[in-house]
């Protein structure tokens, strides 16, 4: 199962495109005041401007960006029935229903997010969930920014800002990655790809 390409945008589409979505994305987050940064959003990167337009659908598993782009717009709702694994900078104007997610750029989702496991790493970008976000585990580390705007229903939230790097370690040892004596995110990366 692959989701359809809708075509490859420029910078100049790109930002057009994410200007639809401007009154989301400008609202400062009410917790840490962390702004989305639309321009590092649609813009890619210099290897790799604009961003690849997908429409929405289900797969099993989804690495973004594919080769050939750094953005990633997803038109519609995603269900990936396995492991999202977000390199790059994503951008769902609908709902994410994933088993995991393991992301460590811009993961930008206008509708709600249902997921079993979520790891957000990373303080360059971040996460904004425009709606609620329902998981059995959240883990944010290396100060990870998790905007959240709907409510957040999950069994388990660590941070390791707010917990500790030991709490972290010890919900990844849960999930099966084994205790390295520091946050191995190479294993949990593994473990998430492998299951």
């Amino acid at each position: 199962m692959d989701l359809a390409r809708l075509g490859q945008l420029t910078v100049e589409e790109a930002r057009h495109y994410v200007e639809r979505f401007e009154p989301r994305l400008s609202m400062p987050d009410p917790r840490i005041g962390m702004d989305l940064d639309p321009e590092a959003l649609s813009s890619g990167s210099t290897a790799h401007p604009g961003a690849l337009l997908l429409a929405g659908g289900r797969v099993d598993m989804l690495v973004t960006p594919p080769g050939g782009a750094s953005s990633v717009f997803v038109e519609g709702d995603l269900r990936v029935d396995g492991c999202l694994i977000n390199d790059g900078h994503l951008l769902i104007a609908g709902d994410l229903v994933a088993r995991d997610i393991y992301t460590q750029q811009y993961l930008v989702v206008l509708g709600e997010v249902r997921v079993g496991r979520y790891l957000g790493v990373d303080d360059g970008f971040g996460t904004r969930i425009v709606g609620d976000l329902h998981a059995d585990d959240v883990v944010g580390y290396a100060n990870h920014h998790l905007s959240l705007f709907g409510a957040m229903r999950c069994e388990t939230y660590v941070d390791d800002e707010e917990h500790g790097r030991e709490a972290v370690i010890d919900v990844l040892a849960r999930w099966g990655v084994p205790d390295a004596g520091y946050v191995d995110l190479a294993g949990a990366r593994a473990v998430f790809s492998a299951r």
